[in-house]
């Protein structure tokens, strides 16, 4: 049920772009055409067991949670005397077109990046099972065998699973795949950034962003410290060059034991 998941980062992502455009940019319901075309939670949870990086399908079923839970986003709000309000996106004055574009941008890298954790998502559970799963095969049922039918996004996808030497494991690091992400890039920053300044609702379109944004760093701010000092978690050192994810072989004592009788 991966197509699930990935259909319900799609879905989260075309709901972020229209808030954006008719709300954000005041646009009528007449410009704001777009010509691309329960299971969401098991994936979400796959992917966390089978330690895949999918956020923009997990964040998309975090919000279809919370879209069923009106009861308690009301209370919220009216403990909150009127909650925060989506508004205008400030500063678009004879640019409407130039954002129009960069929310068409944002919006095709996050549907993009839905698959690509999809995909990620199936090797990985296609190496535990023993599966050998055909990549080609499955795009051609998303094509227009199941509710996805993005065949755009697909055409592209089977160009980059055609190429030798492909990491099912990593596909953002395919030549094809980087220039794609990297074109879009410069609007789906520029998107979020004006959505989150004008209090628009935009989880699966930021989650992307930062998607891209981690997965092509060599350091984050979680990288050990805060694992290793909270939780004893163990760390590698960076000069021995990146490793699996599996303990580290490495912990430092951040604070002197204390006995029990000590304060």
């Amino acid at each position: 049920m991966v197509h699930n998941g990935i259909e319900h980062g799609m879905m989260t992502a075309f709901s972020e772009a229209w808030e954006v455009m008719t709300t954000g940019l005041g646009m009528s319901y007449n410009e704001d055409v777009a010509n691309s075309a329960g299971t969401g939670t098991w994936a979400a949870e796959e992917g966390i067991r089978l330690h895949v990086v999918h956020p923009t399908i997990a964040l998309s079923r975090i919000f279809r949670a919370a879209l069923t839970e009106a009861a308690k986003r009301e209370s919220i709000k009216k403990a909150l005397g009127g909650g925060v309000q989506p508004g205008k996106i400030n500063g678009i004055v004879g640019r409407k077109k130039l954002v129009h574009e960069e929310v068409q941008q944002a919006m095709y890298a996050s549907l993009l990046m839905s698959f690509i954790q999809g995909l990620h998502m199936l090797s990985r559970a296609s190496q535990e099972n023993g599966w050998n799963i055909n990549f080609l095969d499955v795009l051609q049922v998303w094509r227009a065998g199941c509710i996805i039918q993005s065949d755009g996004i697909v055409d592209f996808l089977e160009g980059v699973h055609k190429t030798s030497k492909l990491d099912h494991d990593n596909l953002p690091a395919s030549t094809s795949v980087v220039e794609e992400l990297q074109r879009d890039y410069p609007g789906l920053e520029a998107a979020v950034w004006r959505a989150i300044e004008a209090d628009l609702h935009v989880p699966a379109l930021s989650a992307s962003l930062e998607y891209f944004k981690y997965s092509s760093s060599t350091s984050l701010p979680t990288q050990f410290a805060e694992l290793d000092y909270f939780g004893a978690h163990m760390f590698n050192l960076r000069f021995e060059g990146p490793g699996k994810p599996q303990t580290g072989s490495y912990h430092f004592e951040w604070k002197e034991a204390k006995g029990s009788q000590e304060t």
